[in-house]
């Protein structure tokens, strides 16, 4: 449960710094940061997934 809840803040730092990034950056950057930080959530959301998975698993 304990690398489940680090994954979780991960994903919220993530989140936060690419939100924070496409209100910093002009508007034409902004679907670029908006491409990255959504892949970006979209891999650690799997990556929390499959943890939990496998310790259900064992």
């Amino acid at each position: 449960m304990k690398s489940s809840t680090v994954l979780l803040v991960l994903l919220a730092l993530t989140f936060l710094l690419n939100l924070y990034s496409v209100l910093a950056n002009g508007a034409e950057t902004n679907q670029k940061a908006l491409i990255a930080g959504g892949s970006t959530a979209f891999g650690m959301t799997l990556l929390l997934a499959l943890v939990l998975k496998a310790k259900q698993v064992k």
